[in-house]
């Protein structure tokens, strides 16, 4: 992956004036100087950014992307592909992973904490967990939605929703900058409410055999999860209507197959008809 420099509009929430946009670097491990890190937490309030991985084979982390409202620096890692092995995380990272006077917000922080200790065995301290605050959702797509509308943004683009924390595989730099840059987004947004009620992650206080336990744990969980099936085809009648902006359509075979559900897209393919 190049490095390289640009801006980004972020399109997820629709009804934000002005348009937010923000500096995106990305760069590789190998290539991260201290400059980097000190414009990026020149630009927090309060040494506070937001940390979002992305994954690759395995549910392994091959990427991290640092976020505050007006920057997002996405870092591409060396990952060993050699099962149980660790890899080397750039000192930088590592430093401000470890850092207590640094305030980490993600997203999911049980998914991250086990992926820092399991392939770069890295602790990650002074972390705190936005989905904590979303008790009502059970999902990342719908812990989003449900923590802007606590600060009054009720529309999100559904699309680039899921785009940006679908499966959180490394596809492209903008989809893991911005989610990095929305998580970031939120605490500011939340305030004083992400360190008094979000919950706090410290990986090490907690001993090396139960964190390696716990670790396992999660990371065996997501490596079913990501196991599923996230895409289904399905033959649908052609009496398909649209009105009052739903749509309506009904499988050929089973009439229960495709029921109302806030983390389904349907995609119709017209060129069959």
């Amino acid at each position: 992956m190049a490095d390289r420099d640009f801006l980004l509009t972020q399109t997820i929430i629709t009804n934000i004036k002005p348009e937010q946009t923000f500096r995106v670097v990305v760069r590789h491990g190998s290539s991260l100087t201290p400059d980097l890190f000190e414009t990026l937490l020149a630009s927090s309030a309060g040494k506070c950014v937001a940390v979002a991985p992305a994954f690759g084979q395995h549910c392994r982390i091959v990427a991290l992307a640092f976020a505050t409202p007006i920057m997002a620096l996405v870092v591409h890692l060396s990952v060993s592909h050699a099962k149980k092995k660790c890899s080397s995380l750039p000192t930088l990272l590592s430093t401000i992973l470890s850092d207590k006077s640094v305030i980490k917000v993600v997203l999911r922080a049980d998914r991250l904490a086990a992926g820092l200790h399991l392939d770069f065995s890295q602790p990650l301290r002074n972390a705190f967990d936005l989905f904590s605050l979303s008790a009502e959702a059970e999902q990342k797509l719908n812990a989003v939605p449900f923590l802007l509308s606590h600060i009054g943004i009720k529309r999100v683009d559904r699309h680039g929703l899921k785009g940006a924390f679908g499966n959180e595989k490394f596809e492209r730099a903008e989809e893991v900058g911005t989610r990095a840059w929305l998580l970031s987004y939120l605490a500011a947004e939340q305030g004083p409410l992400v360190v008094s009620r979000g919950q706090k992650v410290d990986t090490a206080k907690l001993s090396p055999q139960f964190l390696r336990a716990l670790s396992e744990t999660v990371r065996s969980a997501d490596q079913k999860y990501a196991m599923k099936p996230s895409v289904t085809k399905n033959d649908i009648k052609p009496n398909a209507t649209y009105k009052d902006g739903k749509l309506r359509v009904q499988c050929d075979r089973y009439k229960s197959r495709l029921r109302p559900m806030t983390g389904q897209m349907l995609s119709r393919d017209l060129s069959l008809e």
